[in-house]
């Protein structure tokens, strides 16, 4: 593949659309169980989207409707209707909108070339429905669920369906109208459904057009994927010349026009509700390609064509925005359980595309993280500066951080229309093989041999590395010639050898390796913000360092623990900590003396403690002893030792840790984040919307006024919403969910009778337990009401309630 110059804005606007999604979808039971959806949700938000995207997988029989877990070589795809809720609260607590998007797979034994472990999308129109009562009963029980999830969890929209070509065909359309109507009961958001627009313009097949109910939605889902090229190595210019005119099967077709028709024809405002690229080599061409190459290694990877294919798409569409077009929500950003398929699927997450996407959204630009550069400089928008490799935020020092890069341009001689392949040793330990692409570059030696284009390949290590030996060898009888090699920008020369093997001379590197101390305090990295609202990234904890605002308003960080981290920062707003804190440096008064980084700190000791803060914000800690902590009027962050601590954050949204030991852990007014962590706690959230944490231990954890969420995680818990509508997860252990006549509309995640959960009615409060849609719901007299997720009250044995 070449090495690709990506085009770029010159400058980052708020945003390009009005919606702007990330899809996280997941295709296991545990996928948003995973430890990165967060992780991805909080990138989806610094990426700039208004909203993310949860999709789940279910299977239904096409014969008797009935619908249930997809189940796949032995695992099941299908995550739980719980797991989805959790991260609906991840993405809710990040400021961003949720999209529920469920989707379908059928399973019709009487296909055969189907077993019965197999399924295959609707997207095939000649699928059967051979009893739709059956089958449209099931899918309306099915989505009201989803619907249920939705109101209790606050989405902001739900797509009722999602490329069901075989089920929304003209004689379906009155099973639609029922679904819409008993949806709007129960859910007040917005609906949508997701058509699959044809490939090719003049296709015979077009769910857009046969779907007879978009006048019953708010917004028109048009899932696109356009065949724009069949050059497997396209530029910008080429893809976005596609948009307006690409011959597929035969024709010439301008597909920006086609769908500006569609848009006329359903009539309402257009979401892009599935667009995207995988990124292996020649993946734009629809025709030639499908989405199974993904990760079968029969096309390379191609992070550089999935990028050119995101420039073409804004400068198509967001430049001279059509009115009907809302905005676009990305496709399968996933948490990724499948190792090397997600190298080639179409998730941004890490790849060069992201880069563009973010540019384009009016996200923060990352910049940093290198190799240890001397010198960062910022752009007119908000940018996050890392120094140090961002992707390694818990290393002992900056160098352990970031990557030793070895940058190859090669290009080899065509042998039968066959290139050669690399492969690469460094320090003696064999690296791996890249191999050529067979592009003929048109060069043709004395000897008549042809030559490749040249192509870049990269090779990394681990932090920034010595290498004492770098050789370079063709496959088998290959030729080839290099034309230069880097490491981390250092060019190195080389002397070829035996079998056209070249070893090259390290030396430039290693001098290069030994004067980069930078971060130290004598070379403090500068860096410059210029404009919006940056932040800067270091390593360490915010009690390693010191801050200084200096005459000419700049900040001086400094730091004595090793971290070469020590900075001079110009135009910054924050600085983040590796362990999760910041500062704001707008009010640093300037002065000579270098003062706590961040807040003002009041430290306790092994000692029992009495801290009391002001109406500053501040951080309050004590290591140890029987401590009693207490915020004032501002947002603390309040953090107990290993002993008892009755920590108390008062007014302000503050941040109440507990730390080992049996503690009292209270927010009082405003948002708080409370945990209890280690111990037997008591967690209570008081007023305002918190969330709380139980940790580890047996907690009594109360959420108080407010709409909380609440985890009261290991041991055996006794919980209470109380008031409020809040969303509760008992986590491991036998928990006691307790609730009374005066609570608000509860939702519990993850009752399970056989774990040991039961629920506690306060004594006197007339109620009655009912089945409403896959849920058990406890009503109660005074309006109450508790909603057990999942749950069949037919499966329940008596004294559930106690």
């Amino acid at each position: 593949m070449r090495a690709r110059g990506l085009a770029r804005r010159s400058q980052t606007v708020p945003q390009s659309f009005n919606v702007q999604g990330i899809s996280l979808s997941t295709y296991s039971a545990g996928g948003y169980a995973d430890s990165r959806v967060v992780e991805l949700i909080d990138r989806a938000a610094q990426n700039g989207a208004t909203h993310v995207v949860f999709s789940n997988v279910a299977l239904a029989d096409l014969r008797t409707g009935a619908i249930g877990e997809v189940i796949e070589n032995g695992q099941n795809q299908t995550a739980s209707l719980a797991d989805v809720g959790r991260a609906v609260a991840a993405a809710k607590a990040e400021g961003l909108q949720v999209v529920l998007k469920p989707q379908l797979v059928v399973h019709d034994p009487a296909f055969d070339q189907y077993n019965s472990a197999s399924w295959i999308n609707m997207v095939n129109p000649d699928l059967t429905i051979s009893n739709p009562d059956a089958f449209f009963a099931a899918y309306k029980a099915h989505i009201l669920d989803w619907a249920r999830l939705a109101q209790a969890q606050g989405a902001d929209v739900l797509s009722i369906g999602n490329e069901m070509v075989a089920a929304t065909k003209p004689q379906y359309t009155a099973y639609w109208n029922d679904i819409i109507d008993a949806v709007r009961g129960v859910y007040g958001g917005q609906l949508t459904y997701a058509a699959l627009a044809p490939v090719a313009v003049g296709a015979p097949v077009n769910e857009i057009t046969q779907i007879g109910f978009w006048d019953r939605l708010d917004v028109a889902g048009f899932d696109v994927f356009p065949s724009l090229t069949s050059n497997t190595d396209p530029t910008v210019a080429e893809l976005k010349a596609g948009w307006r005119d690409a011959q597929v099967f035969g024709q010439q077709q301008d597909y920006v026009e086609f769908l500006g028709r569609m848009a006329a024809h359903v009539g309402k405002p257009v979401i892009f509700t599935e667009t995207g690229l995988p990124s292996f080599d020649g993946a734009s061409d629809r025709i030639a390609t499908s989405d199974g190459f993904i990760g079968t290694g029969a096309r390379a990877a191609d992070q550089g064509e999935q990028a050119d294919w995101w420039q073409a798409f804004f400068e198509t569409w967001a430049v001279s925005k059509p009115a009907w077009l809302q905005g676009v929500w990305l496709i399968n950003n996933d948490p990724g359980r499948l190792g090397t398929y997600y190298d080639q699927n179409y998730n941004i997450d890490g790849k060069l595309a992201e880069a563009v996407v973010t540019a384009w959204f009016g996200g923060e630009t990352t910049i940093g993280g290198g190799s240890g550069d001397a010198a960062l400089t910022g752009s007119a928008a908000g940018d996050r500066l890392f120094l140090y490799g961002p992707d390694a935020p818990q290393a002992a020092r900056l160098a352990d951080s970031l990557e030793t890069t070895v940058t190859v341009d090669v290009t080899g001689a065509l042998s039968g229309g066959q290139a050669p392949t690399i492969r690469i040793w460094i320090n003696g330990v064999d690296r791996g093989t890249a191999a050529l692409k067979p592009l003929d570059s048109g060069y043709v030696n004395g000897e008549g041999v042809r030559f490749t284009q040249t192509q870049t390949f990269t090779f990394e290590l681990p932090g920034l590395t010595r290498i004492d030996q770098l050789r370079i060898a063709p496959e088998g009888s290959g030729n080839v010639f290099f034309h230069g090699v880097q490491v981390n920008g250092v060019p190195l020369t080389g002397t070829s050898g035996a079998g056209g093997a070249t070893t090259f001379d390290p030396g430039a590197w290693n001098a290069a390796l030994a004067t980069r101390a930078v971060g130290t305090a004598g070379n403090p990295i500068v860096v410059d913000g210029q404009g919006g609202f940056d932040t800067v990234h270091v390593l360490g904890r915010a009690d390693q360092y010191a801050v200084q605002a200096l005459p000419d308003g700049s900040v001086r960080l400094t730091e004595t623990s090793g971290l070469n981290q020590n900075a001079i920062l110009k135009g910054v707003s924050v600085v983040v900590f590796a362990d999760g804190s910041r500062i704001a440096l707008s009010d640093l008064a300037a002065g000579p003396g270098a003062g706590p980084a961040g807040p003002r700190e009041l430290a306790g000791d092994l000692g029992d403690t009495r801290l009391i803060g002001t109406d500053a914000d501040e951080i309050i800690r004590d290591p140890g002893g029987r401590n009693f902590l207490r915020g004032g009027g501002g947002d603390d962050r309040i953090y107990g030792g290993s002993g008892f601590d009755d920590a108390h954050g008062n007014l302000g949204n503050d941040t109440v840790s507990g730390g080992e030991g049996d503690d009292w852990v209270v927010g009082g007014q405003g948002n708080d984040l409370l945990n209890g962590e280690g111990g037997h706690d008591v967690v209570y959230g008081n007023l305002g919307d918190d969330t709380l944490h139980g940790g580890l231990g047996s907690d009594w954890v109360r959420g108080g006024q407010g709409d909380d969420l609440i985890y009261a995680g290991g041991g055996d818990d006794w919980i209470s919403g109380d008031m409020g509508s809040d969303t509760i997860t008992g986590g491991a252990g036998a928990d006691l969910f307790h609730t009374h006549g005066n609570a608000g509309l509860d939702r519990v995640l993850d009752f399970s009778f056989a774990q040991g959960d039961r629920v506690n009615v306060l004594a006197g409060t007339g109620y009655e337990a009912l089945q409403v849609g896959a849920d058990t719901v406890i009503r109660m007299t005074g309006g109450g009401e508790m909603s057990l997720a999942g749950v069949r009250l037919a499966d329940l044995p008596p004294g559930w309630i106690v």
